[in-house]
């Protein structure tokens, strides 16, 4: 709360993004192994209150917060990110007050104040983008593509105005309905909050079951255990790559040899972490994204390839996640 208070009325804070209001407290995560020197630091300043982007990086000697990197410490949950999230509008609304109101308002003030608009107004801008997401959710799933269907809509402003007016309906003389077949079972404690305004845009019905609150946590318990890890590719100078893995950059001459190195770290990173988070004989699956850019002349330039490997397995019934960490 005081983090938020000082933010709040901070001048200095620029209103073009919303990361001076993330707040970083230590993950669930005890497993070091592999963390470079700067990841160490990170780790050594946090403290058991949540610090802001901005004071984290005052500590570490950094000339912005822009300039503190925490991605690989996210995705092994060793550092955690508190926000705004969809759950603090209905705190601040009054709909859903299982946790802290207070906090949850102040979020949302801190927000609205970066944004330049009132709380009110931008918590029901919030919570139609929020349907909106999730109507697109239930669509691409039913289409069978929803990264395709989020494609189309950026590329086709008449797609989008279809799809917005259908989602968003007014007073415009062409109106579009929506009519989705399947019943909805929402799960989740805020299900029975989110999911009615769905229900009204795509014509469908939605049930919310009876402990439907908890019914994500059983299903974590039942489901498998998988962890992520990602290992990126840039070039350096002097025509060579360099790549950012656990323990440490290295580099190569030939970028086939950077992305065979890669592939190996990011494998062993995910294996140990899902292991570590209580995966029986984890399974292994290696995505290498390569990312281009065009120069003036036409020319395509790399720009980085990332590294995505993912660990999964049943979890071990005769261990926890506690002792192996």
């Amino acid at each position: 709360m005081r983090n938020l208070d000082r933010i709040f009325h901070d001048d200095r804070v620029s209103r073009t993004s919303a990361l001076e209001l993330d707040m970083l407290v230590h993950g669930p995560s005890r497993v070091r192994e592999g963390m470079a020197d700067s990841e160490v630091k990170i780790i050594e300043a946090l403290d058991e209150t949540p610090v802001s982007r901005r004071e984290l990086a005052a500590r570490l000697g950094l000339a912005s917060s822009r300039l503190l990197n925490t991605t690989r410490l996210e995705s092994r949950g060793l550092v955690q990110r508190v926000a705004l999230t969809p759950t603090d509008l209905l705190h601040a609304s009054g709909e859903f007050t299982p946790w802290n109101v207070e906090a949850a308002r102040a979020g949302l003030s801190a927000f609205a104040h970066l944004h330049g608009s009132e709380p009110d107004e931008i918590a029901t801008r919030l919570r139609h983008e929020i349907t909106r997401m999730l109507c697109l959710t239930l669509m691409g799933n039913e289409l069978g593509a929803e990264a395709e269907l989020q494609s189309e809509l950026a590329q086709s402003p008449a797609l989008a105005a279809i799809i917005e007016r259908m989602l968003a309906p007014g007073d415009e003389a062409l109106g579009f309905a929506g009519s989705y077949a399947r019943d909805v079972v929402g799960v989740g404690a805020p299900a029975h909050v989110f999911l009615p305004p769905v229900a009204a845009r795509l014509g469908c019905e939605v049930t919310v079951p009876e402990h439907a609150e908890v019914a994500n946590a059983v299903g974590a318990v039942v489901s498998h255990v998988s962890a992520l890890e990602t290992v990126i590719i840039r070039p350096s100078e002097f025509d060579s790559f360099t790549v950012y893995a656990p323990g440490g950059r290295q580099e190569f001459d030939e970028l086939e040899a950077a992305i065979g190195l890669a592939c190996e770290r990011a494998r062993e990173a995910a294996q140990h972490r899902a292991i570590a988070a209580g995966a029986a004989q984890p399974s292994l699956d290696v995505e290498v994204d390569r990312r281009l850019g065009r120069l003036s002349t036409g020319e395509e330039q790399l720009i980085e390839v990332r590294v995505h490997a993912t660990a999964w397995g049943r979890p071990d019934a005769e261990r926890t996640p506690h002792a192996a960490s």
